[in-house]
């Protein structure tokens, strides 16, 4: 009996030995690196301060014709006030 225990001990770790697999991937990556060309940056930037206080002189009639706002009317009066003391 310890014979073939042995014997089939020996069978099942040849079987799992072959069972073992290993894989290696060599890569030669080779990366190059290019230099990277920094170019001025233009931004043209218009100002139109000149027609813009034309246009303000332009529309100053507007604020001469405004209505001026309303007074607002009192809430109590000398009489209703003489009632509620």
């Amino acid at each position: 009996m310890k014979t073939l225990s042995c014997i089939l001990m020996a069978g099942v770790m040849s079987v799992m030995s072959g069972c073992h697999t290993s894989h290696e991937v060599k890569t030669d990556s080779v990366v190059e690196i290019k230099p990277i060309k920094i170019e001025p940056i233009y931004a043209r930037i218009d100002i139109y301060i000149k027609i813009d206080k034309e246009l303000d002189s332009f529309f100053d009639f507007e604020e001469s014709v405004k209505p001026k706002p309303a007074e607002p009317a009192a809430t109590e009066t000398p009489a209703t006030q003489k009632e509620g003391a």
